[in-house]
């Protein structure tokens, strides 16, 4: 287990060295440790926002360096981990896990115009069993801490982000909880055909939207499906003990998802109002 001391001491490491690599604009600590909503076992995540391209050998020698078991050719090639998670490293440092992310800038300030307008992407992605939604990376931009940013390039775009656009609060709200309305169905079609792998993959797909829905709602970045539940319990608007119902959905096969799809409807209509 990390102290805070030695989380900094890794972060400054890692700056220091990362921050030189041609192309590397801005070094940005995110996830969970960004938020304040790690713990003790969290990875570290930093974003490696480019322009230009990225000199993939440079970064090699930067990961083998700040490795603990100083291995080779830990960093992808752009584009290695994906169309959206566009590649990076997986590190240990000081025995955390620290994972290096890709973010090519130029794509990032679509993405920041898109959820002005309310628009985004939503692609299959592994790691991510819900879906990866585009304004993600707006999410990571308006939350992370930039721990190099000579240029202001993180702090301009954070204040395009802010306050949460209302266009991407509306279309997030609309699009996922149509999603979970019309996923109902096939949770009962799938109860009908004694089809349980499919039942649960839909229930979980309609929990997903929920916390899409619920993050909008309270103007809260998602960034990832992890944790949203638990954190969804935290915010001043969701359905009553949402998260203990969602667990019970899980654990036996007459969980209510009507009940939550149908309390988070009426918040949404009343914060419509």
């Amino acid at each position: 287990m990390a102290s805070t001391s030695s989380i900094d001491d890794i972060l400054a490491r890692a700056a220091a060295r990362l921050a030189p690599v041609r192309g590397v604009r801005a070094v940005v600590l995110g996830g969970s440790r960004a938020r304040g909503w790690h713990n003790p076992h969290s990875d570290v995540d930093i974003g490696l926002y480019y322009a230009g391209g990225l000199d993939i050998a440079a970064l090699n020698e930067a990961a083998t360096a700040l490795d603990d078991e100083h291995r080779a050719g830990l960093a992808t090639g752009l584009g290695g981990w994906g169309a959206w998670v566009d590649g990076g490293a997986w590190l240990r440092i000081e025995g955390v896990a620290v994972d290096l992310i890709y973010r090519d800038l130029e794509r990032v300030d679509r993405v920041i115009a898109d959820v002005q307008r309310g628009e985004f992407q939503i692609a299959y992605h592994p790691g991510h069993p819900h879906s990866f939604v585009s304004s993600f990376y707006a999410a990571e931009v308006a939350v992370g801490v930039a721990l190099h940013d000579p240029d202001g390039l993180i702090a301009a775009r954070k204040a395009q982000l802010l306050p949460y656009p209302e266009a991407l609060r509306r279309a997030t709200m609309r699009r996922f909880l149509g999603e979970a309305q019309f996923s109902l169905g096939l949770v009962e079609k799938a109860a009908h055909a004694a089809d349980p792998a499919y039942a649960a993959g839909v229930a979980f797909r309609i929990v997903g939207c929920l916390a899409h829905v619920l993050f909008a709602l309270n103007r809260q970045w998602l960034m990832n499906e992890k944790g949203a539940v638990r954190r969804v319990a935290s915010f001043p608007h969701h359905p009553r003990e949402f998260a203990e119902r969602v667990a019970q959905v899980f654990a036996a096969p007459d969980g209510d998802l009507a009940a939550l799809v149908a309390e988070t409807a009426a918040l949404v209509a009343s914060a419509s109002c």
